[in-house]
C-alpha cells in the first residue's frame, strides 16, 4: 500500500511544472543582496519583509528570516511572489479533488488549457493552504517548501 502511495506521489510530482515565478532585479540604492540568488521568490519576500520591518540593511543576514515571518503569521509579505504552475492531464486525474478545491480560493486562478491545467497563485496561498498532494508538489517547485 505504501509503495502504491509513493508511486502516485511521484506521478503527481512529475506532472507539476513551475512555468513562471518572480524575478529579482537588484536595486541601485543601498540594499545589499546577500541571499541565495537562485531563490528569487524568497529574496522578494525577504525584501518586502525587511522594508516592512525597516531592516533592509540586514538583507540576507538571516536565512530563516522569511520562515520566521510565516511562523508569526505574517503572510502578507508572501503575496509579492506570484507563481504559475502547469499540471499535466495525467497528474490532474490523480488530484482532481485538489484542483476543484483550489478553484474556490480567492486570488487563485485555475484554468483548463489544451488538456492540461494552469494554476496561478501567490506565495501567501502556497504558505497558508491546507496541505494536499497538489499543493505539496507545487511547494517542492518553489523556495517555499520549508
Amino acid at each position: 500500500m505504501r509503495k502504491k502511495r509513493q508511486t502516485k506521489a511521484m506521478q503527481i510530482d512529475a506532472g507539476v511544472s513551475l512555468i513562471a515565478g518572480p524575478r529579482i532585479v537588484a536595486p541601485t540604492h543601498h540594499v545589499i543582496w546577500r541571499g541565495n540568488k537562485n531563490e528569487p521568490g524568497l529574496l522578494l519576500v525577504e525584501f518586502a519583509s525587511r522594508v516592512c520591518y525597516r531592516s533592509d540593511g540586514k538583507m540576507g543576514a538571516n536565512p530563516n528570516f522569511v520562515y520566521a515571518r510565516a511562523r508569526e503569521g505574517h503572510f502578507s509579505v508572501f503575496e509579492h511572489a506570484r507563481y504559475i504552475f502547469e499540471v499535466s492531464a495525467s497528474a490532474a486525474r490523480l488530484v482532481m479533488d485538489d484542483l476543484e478545491e483550489l478553484k474556490g480560493v480567492a486570488g487563485v486562478t485555475v484554468e483548463k488549457l489544451h488538456g492540461r491545467w494552469i494554476v496561478s497563485m501567490n506565495g501567501s496561498h502556497l504558505m497558508q493552504m491546507r496541505k494536499n498532494r497538489l499543493v505539496s508538489a507545487m511547494k517542492r517547485r518553489t523556495c517555499f517548501d520549508h
